[in-house]
């Protein structure tokens, strides 16, 4: 049964692509790749638009078909196994790294001294009811916040953009396109978006309008962290570096924004939502990837083995934000990341083509058999 409608579906990649792009990450590029940190991201993006494309094209000639059955039926079952395997991995350290991120965002800027234990503690209960759900929940909680998450946002960006020096963006690859590919390779845990798709294939009511419907929420999720990236780096400068909450940092250190009916507090509030709904969004996926590893008849225990398991790494003290992301910034787990955000779809595309020939030959047979 389709569960998710195109615009459902499009949304769900609008909060995907633009949540954990706000905190650290532009501090973190701006670390590797200078005042060019644009450009890297403007790549990144084109990368993941062009493995969205990919994406909608198989969804699109295969309406009524899982990743599982295109994959199985091409490849196999072991390979489809291991894929999810990955996918598994992918997913649950991002969403581990959210829950983190989450915490210190709440912690150094809305509350003070947020004892931990009362933020896991019901965010795990929330996180087993919506992953116990199914895709619909989740459309249709996006549809309810979008508007308000993208009016909120843009409204930051628009006040915060009246005074800022473009200049700040010059000089244009300095020291050529090295340092931009470098901070791309270490970056790559923060793209990679738009395989949630992965998920959704065969889930999605699909209709002549779907593709475009999708690209456009796609797009506008682009636009705007792009923007907001411009936004953040012709504000502070230099000072970029040592911007660890950058949408927190930019409604609350910025004038204008302060004086301006209490701005801050909106960007602070619609960003809260925006990590928690993503949260829910990737704990959804990992929980999708895992229920496909195991049989059937024990798949109901997979959630709260799951949640149990995410709890349990939490109380790690070791595993803070700074030690997962100075992990995931090194050039071998960027290489993984790669493997994983291109590798994939790259099979995808390859098990579409042969599966659609398979479908063109079948249908040959039927028709000069009758």
């Amino acid at each position: 049964m389709k569960t998710i409608t195109a615009r459902q579906a499009g949304i769900l990649i609008f909060f995907s692509v633009i949540a954990l792009k706000a905190i650290i990450l532009p501090a973190v590029i701006y670390l590797y790749a200078g005042t060019n940190g644009y450009i890297t991201m403007f790549f990144a993006f084109a990368v993941d638009f062009g493995i969205l494309i990919g994406y909608l094209t198989i969804m699109q000639k295969n309406p009524n078909m899982t990743f599982r059955d295109i994959m199985s039926s091409v490849f196999g079952k072991i390979v489809t196994y291991i894929v999810y395997i990955f996918l598994f991995i992918y997913y649950f350290v991002k969403t581990f790294l959210i829950i983190k991120s989450l915490y210190n965002y709440l912690n150094e800027v809305v509350f003070c001294e947020f004892n931990w234990i009362y933020y896991i503690i019901p965010f795990a209960f929330l996180l087993l009811f919506t992953i116990k759900k199914n895709w619909r929940v989740l459309g249709r909680t996006g549809e309810i916040l979008f508007l308000f998450i993208l009016v909120s946002i843009n409204i930051v960006l628009f006040i915060t953009s009246l005074e800022i020096d473009l200049t700040t963006l010059l000089p244009i690859l300095p020291n050529g396109l090295i340092p931009v590919a470098n901070a791309g390779i270490r970056c790559a845990y923060a793209f990679g978006d738009y395989t949630i798709l992965i998920f959704l294939i065969g889930n999605i009511k699909w209709d002549k309008s779907s593709k475009a419907t999708i690209i456009s929420f796609a797009f506008i999720a682009v636009s705007t962290i792009l923007n907001f990236f411009i936004v953040f780096l012709c504000n502070f400068g230099y000072s970029v570096i040592n911007q660890n909450i950058a949408i927190a940092d930019l409604s609350l250190y910025i004038d204008l924004a302060v004086t301006v009916s209490r701005l801050e507090w909106i960007a602070l509030f619609a960003w809260t939502i925006t990590l928690i709904f993503q949260a829910l969004t990737y704990c959804y996926c990992s929980n999708q990837a895992l229920q496909e590893l195991v049989p059937k008849k024990d798949r109901k225990y997979i959630p709260y083995i799951l949640i149990a398991l995410l709890v349990a790494m939490y109380c790690i003290r070791n595993f803070t934000v700074q030690f997962l992301v100075k992990y995931f910034l090194t050039i071998p787990f960027g290489i993984v990341a790669i493997s994983i955000q291109v590798g994939i779809p790259i099979l995808l595309f390859v098990a579409g083509i042969i599966q659609a020939r398979r479908d063109k030959k079948r249908n040959v047979q039927v028709i000069s058999q009758s």
